[in-house]
């Protein structure tokens, strides 16, 4: 009998378990709603941050960094200038980088980085110049094979997190010829310390240069490390006024020209930091005709003035993709939309068939946006 103590007795795992049930449920669907809410708070953040970017670009930022370039040009190294600044106590006496850097020099520099110390001028300086002159021997279209015995990370925006690269060098394990890496742009702006990113990965690059690759990003340029997002320091002010000075942000800004556009692995695998051209017949060949070596063009979808060439430059590296349209979110998207980050556009899944299709490769994979989970597939698992 249900209301007998022996019936009682008997209902109470199966209540107990609905009543746990229950309250997981409404907890996973409350934790949900917040990740929800806070990416759905990040991207609009992102999007509107950008949005300043390009409007300022376009009415007075580019005048003012001529300007200021003008000015700089023919202002000396301020050595003293900078040693006054830096919050860092000066190397032990032989304890630098020697050249020609090897694994035992990197693994000193992780630790010199991990431990708070920052890479001397000279260093910095030398570092910047080599690998300078190895990027730019590469095309805008770097192959990349990988050994039978190897693997291949691909590492998303790391905007001058430090920490978290040193993370990942942790657990995945520092380059080399069997462990690979390919950097997908964005490594400075934001964070604080998107100067060390960077000469950690040139100076790995001149170590081991098959092993670690870099792509360029939309914040490897001027007209983006000028302008600091709201609470951070822009690149610019990190690099000339806290860190070292003109001279030195000039030769970053020259790397940042140098490097490739965008990667193939293994002959099927498309990898930008941004997207697809918007072009219609786009092939990898066009794309290692254009001239990187410039500031990133910012070309709104229906802009008719620009170049195709200008185009290609500004999806490559701004370009979104979307599986449902931005205009009304009920639709499925086809075809190409107007970005909300004022330049470059967001594609359909049909566009990135027919890329696929014509170039003959299998998937993409690309970064540039907040994803809660660290990533998130588009267009039935065509893009990463």
């Amino acid at each position: 009998v249900r209301g007998s103590p022996v019936g009682l007795m008997e209902d109470l795992p199966g209540h107990a378990a609905t009543r746990i049930q229950s309250a997981w449920r409404g907890w996973a669907a409350r934790i949900h709603f917040r990740f929800m809410v806070c990416e759905h708070a990040l991207m609009s953040a992102e999007t509107v941050t950008e949005q300043l970017h390009t409007s300022h670009d376009q009415l007075l930022a580019k005048p003012l960094y001529q300007m200021n370039k003008t000015i700089c040009a023919g202002r000396p190294v301020a050595k003293k200038a900078w040693l006054a600044k830096r919050k860092h106590p000066a190397l032990a006496e032989g304890s630098g980088l020697v050249w020609p850097l090897n694994e035992t020099m990197i693994d000193a520099l992780v630790q010199r980085l991990r431990g708070g110390g920052m890479v001397e001028y000279e260093e910095a300086e030398r570092v910047l110049k080599e690998a300078t002159t190895l990027f730019e021997a590469e095309p805008n279209v770097r192959h990349i094979g990988i050994p039978s015995d190897a693997r291949l990370t691909v590492v998303g925006d790391t905007h001058g997190q430090l920490a978290d690269l040193l993370t990942i060098f942790s657990v995945n394990g520092l380059p080399g010829p069997r462990n690979l890496y390919l950097f997908n742009g964005d490594f400075v702006d934001r964070g604080a310390h998107g100067c060390e990113i960077v000469l950690l990965l040139c100076a790995i690059k001149l170590a081991f240069n098959g092993s670690v690759h870099l792509n360029r990003g939309n914040h490897e340029d001027d007209a983006m490390n000028s302008l600091a997002d709201t609470g951070s320091v822009s690149f610019r002010e990190e690099c000339a006024e806290v860190k070292y000075d003109h001279e030195m942000y000039t030769l970053f800004e020259r790397l940042f020209k140098s490097l490739p556009l965008c990667s193939v692995v293994a002959e099927k695998v498309f990898i930008s930091h941004g997207g697809i051209p918007r072009v219609p017949g786009t092939t990898l060949a066009d794309l290692n005709a254009i001239d990187r070596f410039r500031d990133v063009p910012e070309i709104a979808l229906h802009d008719v003035t620009s170049s195709e060439h200008e185009r290609i430059f500004c999806d490559l590296l701004w370009a979104d993709p979307r599986d449902r349209s931005e205009v009304d979110p009920e639709d499925i998207l086809t075809g190409l939309e107007p970005s909300g980050r004022g330049c470059g556009m967001v594609w359909g899944a049909d566009k990135t068939q027919d890329w696929l299709d014509r170039n003959m490769l299998a998937w993409m994979i690309r970064s540039h946006e907040v994803e809660f989970e660290g990533f998130q597939w588009y267009h039935k698992g065509k893009v990463l």
